[in-house]
């Protein structure tokens, strides 16, 4: 019985790294990549903007991040972004990881609104 517990111990000592592992993997990333695909209203292609932001960052701030992005030719109240084909309609001091998820790689779309 003694035998028994041992090998029980050895086990879940064997088990504890990997589940350690399987931890920092699952942890949410502290990066996100986004790949924004712009076009104008009647849907032609105008160009796509690889982005590298902080995974705390708000909607506004990636706006805000889109326009720096872009020297300015797209300032945030010309930007209409969408994920999944849904409109990313949520107040600007909402987190963006709270709107897509925890994936590291993601897709947006952004049309840009005639002003």
């Amino acid at each position: 019985q003694a035998m028994g517990q041992q090998q029980q111990q050895h086990q879940a000592l064997g088990q504890q790294p990997q589940q350690q592992r399987r931890a920092a993997t699952d942890s949410p990333p502290t990066q996100l990549h986004l790949d924004v695909v712009v076009f104008k209203e009647d849907g032609a292609f105008v160009a796509r903007a690889p982005l590298t932001v902080s995974a705390s960052i708000t909607l506004g701030e990636l706006k805000e991040a889109i326009a720096v992005n872009t020297k300015g030719a797209l300032p945030p109240s010309r930007q209409c972004l969408r994920y999944l084909g849904q409109v990313l309609s949520a107040p600007d001091e909402v987190l963006l990881v709270g709107l897509l998820g925890t994936m590291q790689q993601v897709t947006l779309t952004l049309s840009i609104i005639n002003a």
